[in-house]
């Protein structure tokens, strides 16, 4: 879409989702994901069994993601969290899964506007899934249930 929300409810199979400036939110999706926004948050979940490969991509440019797996999902996971020297507040990401996290010292200025990056990555289980994550001012919440 060119500009506005969109809501998958449930999934069984591929999900290509990308809006140029809206919400995502997947609620129950069972096969690989694929989902962006230049403006706005993602909400996702993925169920199912871990036995199929399933990679998740997500990207937005200003917002928070938040993205749910089963508890036994096996997943290779980078994670990339930018924000600019303007931002409002701090941003953070959570997870309980004890990936290696690190913060950039410096500001970069090669992206336009001065940034810092926080990045976390780590293998859980086989890491058969790539789980990719990247976001702007916007936190990032990764939760196993």
């Amino acid at each position: 879409t060119m500009g506005g929300n969109i809501t998958v409810e449930r999934a069984q199979g591929t999900v290509d989702a990308s809006t140029m400036g809206g919400v995502i939110r997947i609620d129950d999706a069972n096969g690989p994901i694929k989902a962006s926004t230049m403006g706005g948050d993602l909400t996702v979940r993925e169920i199912g069994s871990s036995a199929d490969r399933r990679d998740i991509e997500l990207d937005s440019k200003g917002g928070t993601i938040q993205l749910v797996v089963p508890r036994d999902f096996p997943m290779e996971v980078h994670i990339q969290l930018a924000y600019t020297r303007n931002a409002p507040r701090q941003f953070h990401i959570v997870d309980k899964l004890g990936l290696k996290q690190q913060e950039t010292q410096e500001w970069e200025s090669s992206f336009g506007s001065p940034r810092k990056f926080i990045r976390e990555e780590g293998v859980v289980g086989s890491g058969l899934n790539h789980v990719t994550i990247k976001t702007i001012n916007g936190d990032v919440i990764l939760k196993q249930e």
